[in-house]
């Protein structure tokens, strides 16, 4: 079988298959490792012991996991391990954290994810409570969601935390500041604290960006690497 139910192909030309028993445990040992796995890593531990039919994928070669694809139902990931960096995008490693300016950080907990998801949905009503919320806060429930933001005039204005993660590395996602609060240092003050918060705990740091963002990232310590 080379494509999905809905006709969309697998990648790289590669037969995949639903994992059972023994198949389980070699996906998930492929994808405990390295950036590349860590997204996959994160939901498929969300799921637990049974993957339905039709969500996880992988390919085998030799015995051995080559490549895996996930489906949810609320969010859809169509990543295989291996693929990073992928077009369009550049991969940085968080080296060490590079002063910032002081600012005052709160961690990350239900309500502030609430307020979030709120700023970035600009206010649109019943958003904070849709699918990405609700997504985010089993990341959170679960350990895999661990970030930090600044609150001005009582209000969420800027955050950043990691949003997937398993062994040894950990995966920066929900970067923002308010337009208005922007130029401040807010953002690379979260992003900082939420690296440096990875490396505690002996994971790697790393961001997917677009060319145009690589500067911002270099600010609070991040890097070029040719790692995958």
């Amino acid at each position: 079988m080379n494509e999905y139910s809905d006709g969309s192909r697998f990648p790289g030309g590669l037969t995949f298959f639903t994992p059972k028993g023994e198949e389980i445990e070699r996906l998930l040992r492929f994808c405990a490792r390295g950036i590349a796995g860590a997204e996959l890593y994160t939901l498929l531990q969300m799921d637990g012991d049974g993957f339905p039919e039709g969500r996880v994928f992988c390919a085998e070669e030799n015995g051995e996991t080559v490549a895996a694809v996930y489906r949810g139902p609320d969010y859809t990931v169509t990543k295989a391990p291996g693929v990073y960096p992928v077009e369009e995008l550049r991969l940085l490693r968080f080296k060490s954290a590079r002063p910032c300016r002081p600012v005052f950080l709160m961690k990350t907990g239900l309500r502030e994810l609430r307020a979030f998801t709120s700023l970035l949905a600009d206010g649109k009503p019943g958003y904070e409570d849709g699918a990405r919320y609700v997504y985010k806060a089993r990341l959170l429930r679960d350990g895999f969601y661990r970030g930090y933001c600044v609150y001005e005039n009582g209000a969420l204005v800027s955050a950043a935390a990691t949003v997937a993660e398993n062994e040894d590395s950990a995966l920066l996602g929900d970067v923002f500041t308010r337009p208005d609060y922007r130029g401040k240092g807010y953002a690379s003050a979260c992003v900082a604290s939420v690296c440096a918060t990875a490396l505690t705990r002996r994971k790697t740091a790393w961001a997917l960006c677009e060319n145009e963002t690589v500067p911002f990232y270099k600010k609070p310590g991040f890097g070029e690497t040719d790692a995958v």
